[in-house]
């Protein structure tokens, strides 16, 4: 999988990862806060006030019955203690109801055990008003004891609950500020990604109108290439034909020498017919973008040497100079090389007067290795010396002076080239000369030579 599709999961799980967590987040949130019932403790408080109000009623009912005050009847004692214990009651049904701190607990039943008390000492039959009184008045300040530790404990409920409140928005604040921080981040790596995905995909539209703006200069150059192709083809095809049809019209019934001179001009007309063919076949391999190479370790002075050698020219020639080292050992397919420097010296050849040289220097750099080929001919224009590296291109000073190429040349020796990891230059001026550099990277040489250069 490719880092843009990486990229994009991790974008879509991020997005569904940051949701839930916000969902489990409010979730958290209004659990918890279902819980803190601020409010309960405070009932418990106000509450346990009123009680301690409805027995110091009572308490003050008992001390008048103990003291056997005639203003206070049998049945106001009893009133009395039914009104208190139906505050109790309430405020077990109420404010006590669910009520889960062992603490509460413990005094609720402190608290039934005093009122069931006092309510036997009520019904006692044995029991005047006097020891009525004397007896409620110390279950009462019992009871009221109680109540204000209830009270008490009610007290402390609602600071440890004011305080879990503090704390959890405190830590609801920086979770809230924290997954914003995080929120924002991962917004602005959005929006980056989606800014860079919108300059890559206006980059491939770029790239896409290109090619198609190209595939149409190809098809230009195909159609041209076509018309050129068939008079490479017919003029070897001509004088083969010619040839063989002068041969078979005399029956071979002329001079050995003049047979021999037909015979060699049919050769000739051949292999330039195959070095066309081979041309177009290796055309197609620049257009599939794949050229197999057959890479061993050589010696480039040699490639060298070779060339000058099927060119036929001698060591003592002026028309070709060679500058090179006395060896520098190299890894390459020595065949591709010396197809490229063949057909850079052709061209030279080609282009330039009989009465001029053509200089090939071979330089070993840090950098890596140029092969640098140098002629006097008619040059190229400014204009045209990119579309010549182009395949089916020509430049137009050579279409229409009197010697002409394929236009397949250049093409197939900057994809040479291109396949050993190097890169092919061309420098040229009308009527001065072209210069052609090869430069192959550091890594083809075997060792560093540093060996003087000799001028041939």
């Amino acid at each position: 999988m490719s880092l843009a599709g990486i990229f994009d999961r991790v974008i879509v799980i991020g997005t569904a990862v940051i949701l839930c967590v916000l969902l489990a987040f409010a979730a958290f949130t209004f659990e918890r806060s279902s819980k803190m019932d601020v409010s309960r403790s405070n009932e418990i408080v106000f509450a346990s006030s009123r009680l301690i109000n409805n027995f110091d009623a009572l308490r003050f009912a008992a001390k008048q019955a103990s003291l056997n005050d005639p203003a206070l009847s049998t049945e106001d004692l009893a009133n009395r203690f039914i009104i208190t214990h139906t505050r109790v009651q309430n405020f077990k049904n109420g404010e006590m109801k669910d009520e889960t701190d062992p603490a509460i607990q413990k005094y609720i039943g402190q608290l039934d055990i005093a009122l069931e008390k006092i309510s036997n000492t009520i019904e006692d039959p044995n029991c005047d008003n006097i020891c009525r009184g004397e007896i409620i008045l110390f279950e009462t300040q019992r009871a009221k004891r109680i109540v204000i530790k209830l009270r008490g404990r009610g007290l402390v409920l609602d600071s440890q609950m004011r305080r879990s409140v503090d704390e959890f928005n405190a830590a609801t604040i920086s979770r809230i500020f924290i997954g914003s921080i995080a929120f924002m981040a991962f917004t602005g790596l959005l929006a980056v990604y989606m800014t860079h995905k919108n300059h890559v995909l206006r980059a491939q539209q770029i790239q896409l109108t290109e090619s198609q703006h190209r595939l149409v200069e190809v098809g230009r150059y195909r159609a041209q290439f076509l018309a050129g192709m068939s008079h490479e083809f017919r003029t070897p095809l001509n004088a083969i034909k010619g040839f063989a049809q002068l041969i078979t019209m005399l029956k071979a019934d002329m001079p050995r020498e003049k047979l021999l001179e037909y015979i060699t001009d049919i050769e000739k007309s051949a292999n330039d017919l195959e070095d066309t063919t081979n041309s177009i076949l290796d055309l197609s391999k620049v257009d599939a973008g794949a050229f197999d190479l057959y890479e061993k370790e050589v010696d480039l002075v040699q490639i060298i040497e070779d060339v000058r050698t099927q060119f036929g020219v001698s060591s003592n020639s002026k028309r070709l100079v060679l500058e090179t080292p006395q060896t520098l050992p190299v890894y390459c397919d020595p065949n591709a090389i010396k197809r490229c420097v063949q057909n850079i010296v052709s061209n030279s050849f080609k282009f330039s007067a009989d009465d001029t040289q053509v200089k090939i220097a071979l330089k070993d750099f840090p950098q890596g290795i140029k092969i640098v080929i140098t002629d006097q001919g008619c040059g190229i224009p400014k204009k045209d010396i990119e579309s010549v590296w182009k395949v089916y291109s020509r430049s137009s000073y050579t279409r229409v002076s009197d010697k002409q190429g394929s236009g397949l040349g250049l093409p197939i020796i900057k994809a040479l080239i291109e396949a050993h990891g190097g890169t092919a230059n061309l420098e040229s001026t009308i009527n001065v000369g072209t210069t052609v550099t090869v430069t192959l990277p550091p890594s083809r040489k075997l060792a560093t030579n540093n060996a003087l250069k000799k001028v041939a």
